[in-house]
């Protein structure tokens, strides 16, 4: 056997599918000491979740833009609003049924019920006793998916008559998934952060290939939550 030679240096090995991780100190340690405060970081929170911080204020607005336009969208599409807020349906005339179904879901709490009489004179539906009782209640479904809520008559009772005029029933009520952000469930903000992925990836008014609808996974989400908010009562006028 012949003796075998060592190479006396490695030899020029390219690779074309190798991937490059920089040093977590790369802007710490190499980026000049006035824009430091504005380099890439990532940081971990309480919950051991890590997020890129640092971009530029303009950027930031930029997306606080997207998150707006991403729940109003999701508002306008499903009918829920994100937080609680107070909204009051007006009806022509009190329906045959005894029962209101609510156009907005879910339904937190009904606070009135109001009719204007023959005179003119705005009346709640009440019994018309000392103290007060109302003659009718509310159910509030609850869930992601909630179904609309109603205000239905109190079983003997029969709505009043309103006067022959448009939005002569009022009923005022709030609606809403909670009172701050936190309360907004996992599944609805998994929503707008593809919305805000959307609004990412399609910036200019000019984009290659055809982006006049939502993309399938986007719409289909918003699909269950619309769907599940339509009022099932067609009603009927007395």
């Amino acid at each position: 056997m012949s003796d075998v030679t060592e190479p006396t240096e490695i030899p020029l090995i390219v690779s074309v599918d190798d991937h490059v991780v920089e040093p977590p100190d790369l802007f710490d340690g190499h980026l000049p000491a006035a824009y430091r405060d504005r380099a890439p970081r990532l940081v971990r929170d309480a919950e051991g979740k890590i997020d890129v911080q640092g971009t530029t204020q303009a950027i930031n607005n930029v997306i606080e833009g997207w998150i707006r336009a991403a729940g109003q969208m999701f508002e306008e599409h499903t009918g829920r609003p994100l937080l609680t807020a107070t909204f009051e349906t007006w009806l022509d005339g009190f329906p045959a049924q005894t029962k209101i179904e609510l156009p907005r879901a879910p339904l937190v709490e009904v606070e009135s019920v109001t009719y204007v009489s023959a005179d003119g004179t705005v009346l709640s539906v009440t019994d018309g006793a000392s103290p007060e009782t109302d003659l009718w209640q509310s159910r509030t479904p609850e869930g992601v998916y909630a179904p609309p809520g109603w205000v239905e008559l109190i079983s003997g009772n029969v709505w009043p008559v309103a006067r022959s005029e448009a939005g002569a029933v009022r009923v005022r009520y709030t609606a809403g998934y909670g009172e701050t952000e936190d309360e907004v469930p996992a599944a609805v903000k998994a929503v707008l952060l593809l919305l805000v992925g959307m609004f990412d990836q399609f910036r200019s008014q000019m984009h290659e290939g055809n982006v006049d609808q939502l993309p399938y996974g986007v719409d289909q989400m918003l699909f269950a939550f619309k769907w599940s908010a339509v009022p099932t009562t067609v009603p009927t006028w007395l």
